[in-house]
């Protein structure tokens, strides 16, 4: 066991666990990807597959403490939903910001995901335009 030092809390690593999904990501997380990746989206630098505590999250910017999730069909079953709200719960306390987006919306409207991500990211109470004019962002001070 290992103390993480993303969220403080013991638990075993999930780093090796983090490689395999980053190998074989759903066709939705890897359409979200490429939006993304490479500093494409406003030169903000996103990580795929990201421990944070217990949780690995689909996408993740440490500079904006900011979490994309891609939500495919089992998260509108009960079961998804309890978790995904606990899931949530558990990544704001710890002072991320969560945007959820769905699997068809990735697919059918791009614009879309990225319109929704800019005004997640603009109206963080530390936003500052981008890191381009700033390379000492260092955000919020997540985890």
């Amino acid at each position: 066991m290992t103390i993480d030092y993303r969220a403080g809390c013991r638990l075993v690593s999930l780093k090796a666990h983090c490689r395999r999904m980053r190998s074989q990501p759903t066709p939705a997380e890897l359409a979200l990807w490429e939006l993304v990746r490479g500093r494409r989206l406003d030169g903000w630098k996103f990580r795929r597959q990201h421990q944070f505590g217990p949780c690995i999250l689909d996408l993740f910017c440490s500079s904006l403490c900011l979490a994309l999730e891609v939500d495919g069909g089992q998260h509108r079953e009960a079961r998804g939903v309890d978790s995904d709200t606990a899931r949530t719960a558990y990544l704001e306390t710890r002072g991320l910001t969560v945007v959820r987006l769905e699997n068809a919306t990735v697919f059918g409207d791009p614009e879309k995901v990225i319109a929704t991500i800019r005004e997640a990211i603009e109206s963080l109470p530390s936003f500052r335009p981008s890191p381009r004019r700033s390379e000492s962002a260092a955000g919020r001070g997540c985890g």
